[in-house]
C-alpha cells in the first residue's frame, strides 16, 4: 500500500512534464503564436507597443521578401517557413491554410497592385495591433494578440481540423 501511494504521489508529480512532452495540436499552434508574441515584446512587459511591432513586423518583411525585391508577394507569403504551414499541413489544412494566407495578403495590399510593400506591411501590423486592442486602453496583451490580431485569428480559421 505504501509504494502503491508513493508511485501515485510520483505519477502525480511527473504528470505535468509528461503532459508537456506531448503538446496537443492546438497547443502547437499556440504555442507558436505565443513565441511570436514574447519574441515581439522586446522589454518584456506583457504587452507589445507599437513600435515593439514595427520593429518586428520590420524584421519579419526581411525574411519574408524571399527574393529580395523589397515587395512580398502571395507566393512569398504562403512558402514563408516559420511553422504554420508545417502544422496546417499535419492536419490536413494545407488548403485552408493557403486561402487564408492569400486573404491576409490582399488585406495588406492597400494599393492592390498584386504585392505587398514595407510600408504596406507595416500599417497592416499597425492597423491589426490597434484593432485587436478590444479593451481600447491603448496596450496590446499578450491574449489579446493570441485572440484579436489578423494573423492569429486567420490562422486559427485555417487550422481548425
Amino acid at each position: 500500500m505504501k509504494r502503491a501511494a508513493i508511485l501515485s504521489l510520483a505519477l502525480a508529480a511527473a504528470w505535468p512534464a509528461l503532459a508537456q512532452t506531448v503538446p496537443s495540436e492546438p497547443d502547437a499552434a499556440r504555442a507558436l503564436a505565443q513565441n511570436f508574441a514574447v519574441s515581439m515584446d522586446a522589454d518584456r512587459d506583457g504587452e507589445i507597443s507599437a513600435a515593439e511591432m514595427v520593429a518586428f513586423s520590420d524584421q519579419v518583411f526581411v525574411s519574408l521578401d524571399a527574393d529580395g525585391s523589397g515587395d512580398v508577394s502571395v507566393s512569398e507569403l504562403q512558402t514563408w517557413e516559420f511553422g504554420m504551414g508545417d502544422i496546417a499541413a499535419f492536419r490536413g489544412r494545407e488548403q485552408a491554410y493557403m486561402a487564408v494566407i492569400a486573404l491576409v495578403h490582399d488585406i495588406m495590399d492597400a494599393d492592390k497592385d498584386g504585392v505587398v510593400s514595407a510600408e504596406e506591411h507595416r500599417e497592416g501590423i499597425l492597423v491589426s495591433r490597434d484593432r485587436s486592442d478590444v479593451n481600447r486602453d491603448g496596450r496590446l496583451e499578450t491574449e489579446e494578440f493570441l485572440r484579436n490580431f489578423i494573423y492569429s485569428m486567420a490562422m486559427r480559421s485555417a487550422l481548425q481540423p
